[in-house]
């Protein structure tokens, strides 16, 4: 079960992140551009707060090293699953 506020939570940590990476961007001497490396790792995180897109990428996961038996995905109850719920089963 997701936690209330945690959605708005990363936001704030992401708002922190792109003022610390645009100062260093403007005070340092990178070859990177720091700002949009957060909002790229931003994007995905906040794409992973979408628990129905998580079993869907655990499914294909386990499906990819079903051969494996060293890797072990649990299984995933779509039918239970909602965007900030992915009961176990």
């Amino acid at each position: 079960v997701q936690r209330p506020g945690v959605a708005e939570a990363i936001a704030m940590d992401v708002f922190i992140l792109r003022w610390l990476a645009a100062l260093a961007k403007r005070w340092g001497r990178l070859n990177t551009d720091l700002p949009s490396l957060v909002d790229e790792w931003a994007s995905s995180h906040f794409r992973e707060l979408d628990y129905r897109r998580e079993a869907l990428n655990a499914q294909r996961f386990k499906t990819l090293f079903s051969h494996m038996q060293e890797v072990y995905v649990p299984s995933i109850l779509p039918q239970l699953t909602t965007a900030k719920v992915q009961p176990a089963p």
